[in-house]
């Protein structure tokens, strides 16, 4: 005896299985920053090849469209580049072929684009000192504050550091506020009595106003060096609302600079919000989502800390970290890599060093540069784009504590697999790291 209404109920129930299979990630899909660490997870890496090599420092044009960057040229100098995505293609953004941003004669790093898009600001070494060592982005001793005007493709230096040979000074990581008006910087401001190689650090702030002859120019500038051993400091960007800024330091007493830790500092207050409190771990390269609810940074969290020799020279040769992420108050601390991890799909096979990143303006990609070791130890780079996903897996873990899990790769990525609650994340306390795999 046949069924065709049975056959129908089968059908039409095979039929919305599959709708409900299909367009569960569209319905619950959120927008990633509202989502708990523990449910973000890496979809793809993309490496941008030859196109991204040399690179040091990195950030967004403001569609999202284009890279950013220091790119070594010839072996030696740094100029500044835009690495278009969609072309895979670079143009250099330099006064003439051998002038300010160019590389040619000396360095010049950390380049980033007013929100609408005129004005780019960066750092240029005096030519002068082009022989001299730690004048490359990331040191930025002898460096000057410039900025160039696109409309009209001028030059112009906002602040001068001065030449010192015995207490040289210098400047890195310069970026705009939300609203544009403000500029801020990390200052080199001589020798550290500590030793560091780094340099004694501050924070410097000033208004941006472009003058009646149309000269950009800065205002009173403010220098911000609290704290007790006033050693290192490098600011990473203000938070959305532009009231705080996301910076790294080594605030305890006898705290080394390459054991520094994460903070906000509130610049009204000039109060400190700490986001790490391990002082012998490194957590450095911090970067904050566009919305402000997600922190990504560069940690050795979970792994050896090797002896970084005196003023922390060696930690180019013997440092190995790895990309993190946590939530805008400290929480749900997770690494996202595994970079130096074996029998992870991204293990590179030698040293690896996470540097700068930067997230796309969608909040779904972060772009970051990675140094790996290549001979004598030396680091080389390259540049990598991450896109994140969901889960779609609601994890099981406080929002008070951290979530650790493996990082995942786009053919771990592509299929997402439900899970029981208790295998969604790995629980553990703040600030405490899961055994690394050797």
């Amino acid at each position: 005896m046949r069924h065709p209404r049975y056959r129908f109920t089968m059908g039409a129930a095979s039929a919305l299985f599959l709708a409900i299979l299909f367009l569960t990630p569209a319905l619950f899909s959120q927008d990633l920053e509202n989502l708990n660490t523990g449910r973000i997870i890496v979809r793809e890496i993309r490496d941008l090849g030859d196109l991204g090599k040399d690179v040091l420092s990195l950030s967004w044009s403001p569609d999202g469209k284009q890279l950013l960057v220091d790119k070594k040229v010839s072996g030696r100098f740094y100029g500044i580049f835009v690495l278009d995505l969609a072309t895979q293609s670079s143009r250099s953004i330099a006064r003439g072929s051998s002038g300010i941003g160019s590389g040619g004669a000396s360095n010049s790093g950390s380049p980033v684009l007013s929100r609408d898009g005129r004005f780019l600001l960066f750092c240029a070494q005096e030519s002068s000192s082009n022989k001299f060592n730690r004048t490359e982005p990331g040191y930025g001793l002898h460096n000057d504050l410039w900025i160039a005007d696109l409309l009209n493709s001028n030059f112009h230096r906002l602040y001068r550091n001065g030449f010192s040979m015995s207490n040289p000074k210098g400047t890195v990581l310069p970026c705009f506020s939300p609203d544009g008006k403000n500029i801020l910087w990390t200052a080199i401001l001589g020798q550290a009595r500590s030793g560091s190689v780094m340099g004694r650090r501050g924070i410097s702030l000033a208004e941006f106003n472009v003058g009646r002859n149309g000269i950009p120019e800065l205002g009173k500038i403010k220098e911000l060096v609290p704290g007790i051993q006033q050693d290192f400091f490098e600011a990473y960007g203000f938070t959305p609302d532009g009231k705080k800024v996301l910076l790294a330091a080594n605030l305890s007493e006898r705290q080394p600079w390459f054991g520094m830790d994460l903070y906000f500092l509130d610049l009204d207050t000039l109060e400190y919000q700490a986001l790490t409190a391990t002082s012998g771990i490194w957590d450095r390269f911090a970067a904050i989502s566009p919305k402000g609810e997600k922190i990504v940074w560069s940690s050795s969290m979970g792994r050896t800390m090797p002896n970084l020799g005196s003023g922390g020279r060696l930690w180019e040769k013997y440092l190995s970290t790895e990309l993190w992420m946590m939530n805008r108050d400290g929480s749900e601390k997770r690494r996202l890599t595994g970079f130096n991890q074996r029998g992870s799909k991204e293990f590179t096979g030698v040293r690896s060093v996470v540097g700068m990143s930067a997230w796309h303006p969608n909040g779904r990609e972060i772009a970051m540069v990675l140094l790996k070791e290549g001979r004598n130890y030396e680091l080389e780079s390259s540049v990598l784009v991450i896109e994140l996903g969901e889960t779609f897996i609601p994890a099981a873990v406080p929002a008070t504590t951290a979530a650790l899990a493996p990082a995942k790769t786009p053919e771990e990525s592509s299929v997402v697999v439900p899970v029981a609650p208790a295998e969604a994340a790995a629980e553990v306390s703040p600030g405490v790291a899961p055994a690394e795999t050797p």
